[in-house]
């Protein structure tokens, strides 16, 4: 994702989030940082630290990155340990590292490989979601329009030959009672579950199926990466 649609994604995050199906996926992520013994953790793609500041609260000491500086923004006033920062540039030491919502997704095909020798290098256990080809094609597609706290938010996806491209048309209501108008373009990949096995850097692998939204298919898989 470009920088300027991460920073536009940034505004609009807060009006997507459906918080219900966050909290039950952060909470599939912290029962196995905390059954794997997970002190210190990445949270790469942290964005606004909603999963940081859960996280804190169970006693897990959590690092967050991310490339949008709005995001790193809401997260610090949170109290959260994040910076505006790539994972290829990160050094240090964790017990794990964490990618949660569509953060892999949002990685081209050729990005993969070397982000995840990247994430092997800071951690010995590393956790992610990605979208399953139902999750994209038929959960993800569709149009969506929110309106509140002076914000409406017009949404269309669409899904075509391994990409979800969405757009967002964004009205923000000024002081003189008008609109100030914004338009985004964000792009998520598909990827094969195989693929991504095949290529982690790790020795063994753990999958698990994932369902936010009572769908009668897998949405997500959930990986475990672990040496």
């Amino acid at each position: 994702m470009a920088n300027h649609g991460l920073e536009f994604y940034g505004k609009i995050e807060e009006l997507l989030m459906n918080r219900e199906a966050g909290e039950k996926l952060w909470n599939y992520y912290l029962e196995i940082l905390e059954r794997e013994g997970a002190k210190r953790v990445l949270d790469i793609g942290c964005g606004s630290g909603e999963f940081c500041k859960m996280a804190q609260k169970r006693g897990i000491e959590v690092v967050g990155i991310d490339l949008s500086h709005t995001q790193v923004s809401r997260a610090l006033k949170k109290g959260c340990n994040c910076i505006v920062k790539r994972v290829e540039e990160m050094g240090g030491n964790f017990d794990g590292a964490v990618a949660i919502f569509d953060v892999i997704n949002y990685l081209t095909p050729t990005q993969l490989p070397p982000f995840f020798r990247a994430v092997a290098q800071l951690a010995p256990l590393f956790i992610f979601d990605i979208n399953s080809q139902y999750g994209m094609a038929e959960v993800a597609v569709g149009a969506l329009k929110i309106e509140k706290d002076g914000y409406f938010l017009c949404v269309e996806s669409n899904y075509n030959r391994g990409r979800l491209i969405t757009d967002f048309t964004l009205f923000t209501s000024t002081f003189d009672h008008l609109y100030r108008r914004e338009d985004g373009r964000v792009t998520q990949y598909y990827h094969r579950l195989e693929r991504v096995t095949q290529i982690l850097p790790y020795h063994s692998v753990e999958i698990e199926p994932i369902t936010l939204y009572n769908s009668p298919a897998p949405e997500k898989w959930l990986i475990i990466a672990k040496d």
